[in-house]
């Protein structure tokens, strides 16, 4: 209302709107209000119906008719298992038109890519998600991807490898997978022989023995699983929806292609969080950006009520949810969905309405990507038994020197590129990173040269650029105070746990460890340094992700001998060099010598000349 009164002065010459005009427009804008609270309300129906398909028909006991027993007599519910099962089909096809019932295609490595799963059309008598959900089985992880992350998942496996991984491995795509690329996977995940990094692995192998288990590796394609019609639904950050849905395994580790495990994978699905709730999501960088009240209002409007608790008994929604940071206080980022750990057979509705609430842009554009859509749809779904890892991000990396910081302050300042990942259960180990090994993964070594930090660290832009593009070295990890806490002062302390720098297009993020000096415990967070055979073994793994200074394991004595032979023909080289440019220089040194001893007599004789010269015509 008050926009369109401005707008109509803007193009008035500031003359006020008359009472009829100002009627029209409030007439509008209770329209507008209308058409939204319609929208809203149809979405809130949507879910609704979710969770009582779910709880109809996405349960253990497969169709159940435990809800319709609410209306009907016990005889009426216990019809033919067959109409049961028609009723299921038909619902699931008006809930969920963008299926196309098609099962993907599983394709593993050993066939050469001919075995085919599950490949064939369900028949209509079939209820396909539920029958879908019983079929899951097994451990594993699983990753979204194209052709065009070849050289992260090329990384990745690299780095499952040195981790002793035993999972195994479903690579999700939509056809946009190649054979080429889908060979030089496997090749990389089934070869004999390993490559490894010149002189770190001397550095870490009697401390971190490694076996490089061969890969079990799986493509999963699952083009055909979506109509066409909906496939543009799927692009980008959504394609790991995709994934979420469409793999055979019931515990997962879904992870992106540059979130890089720092433990063997396994260890997560022993965690506090998942041994209790079969989930382990992380946590975001706790930051002030937020977002409107009404962003929050209309998510709390999704979630279940108590009619849906004394009709359905879906439990209504809790603090459990109702008290996180984006539902109570609007903070935007709540969860780092990099990577996500959960059972899915029990999780399984609140993966669909995940899934469904990516197709409405009055909910995908109220959270940034896919991230929020984990805890959402099971909260929505009427699920809420599902656990945060107890940390925020920490930064990781080096500390800063104390020298190096203004005089006096207490804080400890980290800067970071890489948000990490640090285990609620012991506080002190890594379990992951995200955004890849590289320690800036831009390039924009040139323009940072002018930054203060990077003047002060850095003698020129070749040895930015050199920094940039190796591993981020990780020997400490800081854990800022709660992110909403801040305290200004006038003594050069930090006021905030987080400062995004200019450095690598923002996402260096300076961490510190104490607020404005204060002694107040919620003022004060921690930070955790690392041995050096951590650092080795982290720049170890970074190494194998970005393929750098790699040589074949079985090679690795001889390469060493002959870089070894190399340095030292080098150096007889240099030695020689330098012997000969000595030489020269005591050769031009003396010559240079010589011609000024010969300069300066001349020069003494010519005075002693002229001296005489001046005598004799004196005596004239």
């Amino acid at each position: 209302m008050r926009n369109k009164i401005q707008e109509y002065k803007k193009n008035n010459e500031d003359k006020e709107p008359s009472d009829g005009k100002k009627a029209e427009f409030e007439l509008d804008f209770q329209k507008m209000v209308e058409v939204t609270l319609g929208a809203e309300q149809n979405m809130i129906d949507a879910v609704t119906h979710l969770r009582v398909f779910g709880k109809c028909y996405l349960n253990d006991n497969g169709v159940s008719s435990s809800v319709l027993s609410n209306w009907f007599s016990e005889k009426e519910a216990k019809k033919q298992d067959e109409e049961k099962i028609d009723m299921c089909y038909d619902i699931e096809q008006r809930l969920f038109p963008w299926l196309s019932r098609e099962l993907p295609v599983f394709k593993r490595w050993i066939d050469k890519f001919n075995a085919r799963l599950l490949s064939k059309r369900y028949a209509r008598s079939n209820c396909f998600l539920n029958t879908w959900r019983s079929m899951l089985n097994g451990k594993g992880i699983v990753l979204s991807a194209a052709d065009k992350y070849e050289s992260d998942l090329v990384g990745l496996l690299r780095v499952l490898r040195a981790l002793n991984n035993k999972l195994p491995i479903q690579i999700v795509h939509k056809g946009d997978l190649s054979e080429k690329v889908q060979d030089n996977l496997v090749k990389v995940a089934r070869a004999d022989d390993v490559q490894v990094p010149k002189y770190l692995y001397d550095q870490i192998k009697d401390f971190t023995p490694q076996n490089f288990p061969k890969q079990e590796i799986w493509f999963v394609n699952a083009k055909r699983c979506i109509r066409n019609e909906y496939r543009g639904n799927f692009n980008m950050y959504a394609n790991k929806l995709i994934a979420y849905l469409f793999n055979s395994f019931d515990d997962i580790l879904l992870m992106d292609t540059d979130s890089i495990p720092l433990v063997k994978p396994i260890e997560l699905f022993k965690s506090g969080p998942y041994q209790r709730t079969q989930t382990i999501f992380f946590k975001d960088r706790f930051n002030v950006e937020k977002v409107s009240k009404h962003d929050s209002e209309y998510f709390k409007r999704l979630m279940p009520s108590k009619i849906d608790e004394s009709l359905f008994t879906i439990p209504k929604t809790t603090n459990h949810t109702l008290e996180n940071r984006y539902i109570k206080n609007q903070f935007r980022h709540v969860m780092e969905a990099g990577m996500v750990g959960i059972k899915r057979s029990t999780h399984f509705i609140g993966i669909l309405t995940s899934i469904q609430l990516n197709f409405w842009t009055a909910t995908n554009s109220r959270i940034w990507g896919d991230k929020e859509l984990f805890w959402l749809g099971q909260s929505i779904s009427g699920n809420e038994n599902y656990e945060f890892n107890k940390y925020d991000v920490v930064a990781v990396g080096e500390l800063t020197p104390m020298e190096d910081r203004p005089r006096n302050t207490i804080a400890h300042e980290l800067c970071s590129t890489h948000p990490g990942h640090l285990s609620g259960d012991d506080d002190f180990t890594l379990l992951w990173i995200n955004s890849g090994m590289r320690y800036c993964k831009v390039d924009t070594w040139e323009g940072d040269m002018d930054q203060e930090r990077i003047k002060k660290k850095f003698k020129s832009v070749k040895e930015v650029e050199t920094y940039y593009k190796n591993p981020v070295k990780i020997n400490a990890a800081l854990i800022p105070p709660g992110g909403d806490r801040s305290k200004p002062n006038g003594k050069d302390e930090p006021a905030f746990g987080w400062i995004m720098t200019p450095p690598c297009k923002g996402y260096l993020w300076c961490a510190y460890d104490i607020l404005g000096g204060s002694t107040d415990p919620k003022d004060r967070g921690a930070y955790v340094e690392y041995d050096n055979v951590t650092e080795y073994r982290n720049e170890y793994l970074g190494k194998l992700w970005l393929n750098q200074d790699l040589v074949d394991l079985s090679k690795y004595e001889v390469q060493i001998k002959v870089d070894e032979e190399k340095e030292r023909v080098k150096k007889v080289k240099e030695d020689n060099e330098k012997k000969l440019r000595e030489e020269k220089e005591k050769k031009e040194k003396e010559e240079r010598e010589r011609r000024e001893k010969e300069e300066k007599e001349k020069k003494e004789k010519e005075q002693q000349e002229k001296q005489a010269q001046d005598g004799n015509d004196h005596l004239i």
